[in-house]
């Protein structure tokens, strides 16, 4: 955890969408806030904070305010990265069966399907077409978990990059790190390839995509520059 302020943030959260009924309730938010802060980089609870900040910046947007489950919107983000490995393809998939585990016998199964509905979407980087059927909560949590290139400052952007590198260095765990950083620059250059061609960005917050396209355009070139170092060209 970053802070005592963030870990206070992320518990009032917690305390507002998941209830008092469940005699595990801090026994689950203890065991989450573990795992995204087990030797990870990017996907941590800061990350849970930026996405928690978005959410609030949003929450009165027209097109979300009224409009939403806000208990799911948060127990999404909560859940939406809870397992991950960057060398995985069913981080999602293993995620909603963390969230299913841990909601059974506490929630209804709507609620339960809809925000691991919500958790599914956020590993369809699919083109806007791919989500034509999916509840408003799913839209938006992909509009939020995607908020920290419409939010972030340079600076952060640049020190995502490092952590992303982080983690995908420690999942190869090989002893010559400049042996695995061409496939390495290799492979983020087509995912920020196949972000930026996502059109539109956002699903429902279309104010932020002015703002991402210039981060990710930034990000993009900041990598394939170190990627043309890393060869030597």
């Amino acid at each position: 955890m970053s802070s005592w302020h963030g870990y206070q943030t992320l518990l009032g959260f917690w305390q507002s969408a998941w209830p008092d009924t469940d005699p595990k309730k801090q026994q689950k938010f203890n065991l989450l806030m573990a795992a995204y802060d087990n030797g990870r980089h990017y996907h941590t609870t800061e990350h849970l904070l930026e996405c928690f900040s978005a959410w609030e910046e949003v929450s009165h947007h027209p097109k979300i305010a009224g409009k939403v489950d806000e208990r799911a919107v948060v127990l999404s983000v909560f859940y939406h990265d809870c397992l991950y490995n960057i060398r995985a393809i069913d981080n999602e998939a293993k995620s909603v069966d963390a969230w299913s585990e841990d909601a059974k016998g506490v929630f209804d199964r709507e609620l339960v399907a809809k925000v691991g509905r919500a958790i599914l979407a956020t590993g369809q980087l699919l083109g806007y077409q791919a989500y034509a059927d999916a509840p408003i909560e799913a839209l938006l949590l992909c509009d939020l978990d995607l908020s920290f290139f419409a939010r972030a400052t340079t600076e952060r952007i640049v020190a995502y990059e490092h952590q992303i590198w982080l983690e995908y260095r420690d999942a190869e765990a090989r002893s010559d790190h400049s042996q695995l950083e061409p496939g390495y620059y290799y492979q983020r250059i087509r995912v920020i390839k196949r972000i930026l061609q996502q059109q539109p960005l956002f699903h429902l917050i279309s104010e932020w995509e002015q703002a991402a396209h210039i981060s990710l355009a930034y990000l993009l070139g900041r990598v394939e520059e170190r990627a043309t170092r890393s060869l030597g060209i």
